[in-house]
């Protein structure tokens, strides 16, 4: 079983990874990994020409103006309307369900995959936690897995277990990592704290 490749945060550079015309894809919604994407983001444009496939984005992470980068989207809900304010062409017409069969039968191509995980447990397995979705169907398929590592994110049961030998990049979490805000608890989830806690 291969071992992934730990790369520090500041020293993961997007554009020795991704060739000319690949696709990047990433799990929608609160399973984006931002840490990726904000760097992606900040990389992308000293990136040869590539593609960036999501299903639904609810973040702003990656803007919408670089010239050599083609967003491909199941449309454009929430967040992701900036990226089809002038036309739908890189829609795809299909329902969400439809996205792993479209993978795993190459007809939607995923060549990197960027996920953010929690762990490893005591057997060095990971978790994705908030959404499994189409990952399985790209890892399976990408010749590469970029794994960013989320304290933060709770591990979770059912398919969400990632076997280590999965990733080809393991990016520790930076000194300050921040997938979502935390803030400090006001008097109602106090309330909630004593009601739960009897």
């Amino acid at each position: 079983m291969k071992t992934p490749v730990s790369i520090a945060p500041d020293a993961l550079d997007f554009r020795r990874l991704i060739g000319r015309g690949e696709t990047v894809g990433w799990a929608e919604a609160t399973a984006e990994p931002l840490f990726l994407t904000r760097l992606l983001d900040a990389q992308a444009e000293r990136c040869s020409p590539f593609r960036v496939f999501f299903p639904l984005t609810f973040s702003d992470s990656l803007a919408a103006g670089h010239p050599n980068v083609t967003i491909t989207a199941l449309g454009g809900a929430g967040a992701g309307r900036r990226f089809f304010a002038e036309g739908a062409d890189n829609v795809v017409p299909a329902n969400i369900s439809d996205v792993p069969g479209l993978i795993a039968s190459g007809r939607l191509p995923i060549d990197i995959v960027l996920l953010q995980v929690s762990g490893p447990d005591d057997t060095g397995r990971y978790n994705v936690g908030l959404g499994i979705e189409h990952l399985h169907a790209a890892m399976n398929r990408a010749r590469l897995v970029i794994a960013q590592v989320n304290p933060e994110l709770p591990w979770t049961y059912g398919d969400t277990v990632i076997e280590p030998g999965a990733i080809d990049i393991l990016v520790p979490p930076p000194r300050r990592h921040s997938n979502c805000r935390r803030g400090r608890p006001g008097r109602s989830s106090a309330r909630s704290q004593n009601t739960f806690s009897g």
